[in-house]
């Protein structure tokens, strides 16, 4: 498994270095002393921060969670210095050659007080190194809604980090047992938050800090208002803060060696339906694909026949707009994400699939 920060298979830790490099003066992670209730703990969690003393946070976060008089806008503050601390810390491992397992309980044990999208991909990716799809597409889709909310991410990584981690959910859907339905829109946010005063620079060794914030700029402790609901998530969407796919995989199934839905299958085309109407396509293109198994010819004539299968679907269901069908069989076989780490009978699965493009 690939757990080093300086290997392919974790970028999302090479662009947070990039990202921290880049920023100005260290972290402004801040907790205003708002209320009497939080008054006394905001020395303790700034100490607690600069030495990464992760209980203590947490045990800050725990009692401003559960303690009514403390300022509902600060709350959120002693959750975001946790999640911070530990992304930062899971960096400085990485960095020392530490396998990312070693951190894989405090990661998820953060997601309770803080969601970002880089702790996601690496749960994602560490649910993929064990074929557990599934799991690892909650995490890859959740990361991709986080980086498409201004309010939750307000410095998204450069497009190409965003299009791995886009690629690698569309293939973790395609290999997960069943159709992994995806989230609804974000609720509202809490209200904004204060204008914090910034907290003494971590140490060099804190070079993890994720995305850390420059001086003039808010701090990335602030709570902000909601944007508008990402379609980030929907199998038809546009892309992703300065990523747009030239099409979208989608992980609509076949029986085999036919043109019927699997049950994971029409749950797919459901899905795909109700995106398309929401967003009122005026035409689309479906291309249908095989793997190599086969004559050409005839993967070319089933690929074209499920792809139309697709197109009846959405046109007997509602869809207005022009859809074009062609199959191309297995002529343009799936750049597969890391192929060592897949058995043969996965990489046809990825190979068998309908791509949308506008």
């Amino acid at each position: 498994m690939l757990t080093r920060v300086h290997r392919d298979g974790y970028p999302w830790a090479q662009a947070l270095l990039a990202a921290v490099l880049l920023a100005e003066g260290g972290a402004a992670l801040t907790v205003r002393a708002a209320s009497a209730a939080c008054t006394g703990w905001r020395a303790e969690a700034e100490r607690a921060f600069a030495g990464g003393d992760v209980a203590t946070l947490r045990d800050l976060a725990d009692r401003a969670l559960a303690d009514p008089s403390c300022d509902p806008t600060v709350r959120p503050g002693f959750g975001k210095l946790v999640a911070q601390t530990v992304e930062r810390q899971a960096l400085d491992g990485l960095a020392q050659g530490q396998p990312l397992e070693v951190f894989e309980k405090d990661l998820a044990a953060s997601l309770r007080y803080a969601d970002s999208w880089r702790p996601r991909a690496w749960l994602g990716d560490l649910e993929r190194g064990r074929g557990r799809f599934q799991e690892a597409v909650g995490h890859y889709q959740k990361a991709l809604t986080l980086l498409q909310d201004p309010a939750a991410t307000p410095d998204p990584p450069p497009a190409d980090v965003i299009e791995r981690l886009w690629k690698r959910a569309e293939q973790s859907r395609l290999l997960a047992g069943t159709y992994v339905t995806l989230p609804s829109p974000r609720p509202p946010a809490a209200p904004p938050a204060m204008a914090p005063p910034a907290m003494a620079p971590p140490s060099p060794s804190a070079v993890a800090l994720s995305m850390a914030a420059k001086p003039a700029a808010a701090s990335p402790m602030a709570a902000k208002p909601a944007a508008a609901s990402p379609m980030a998530a929907k199998p038809a969407a546009e892309g992703i803060r300065g990523y747009t796919p030239p099409k979208v995989v989608l992980p609509i199934e076949f029986r085999f060696d036919a043109v019927e839905f699997t049950p994971k299958g029409r749950a797919a085309v459901e899905d795909l339906l109700a995106s398309l109407k929401a967003e009122g396509l005026p035409s689309i293109a479906l291309i249908g694909h095989t793997d190599h198994q086969g004559g050409a010819e005839y993967n070319r004539v089933l690929s074209r026949r499920r792809a139309e299968a697709v197109r009846d679907y959405l046109k007997a269901h509602g869809y207005t707009g022009a859809i074009r069908a062609e199959g191309r069989g297995m002529d343009e076989p799936l750049v597969v994400d890391e192929p060592g780490r897949l058995t043969a009978a996965q990489i046809n699965q990825l190979q068998r699939r309908v791509e949308l493009v506008r």
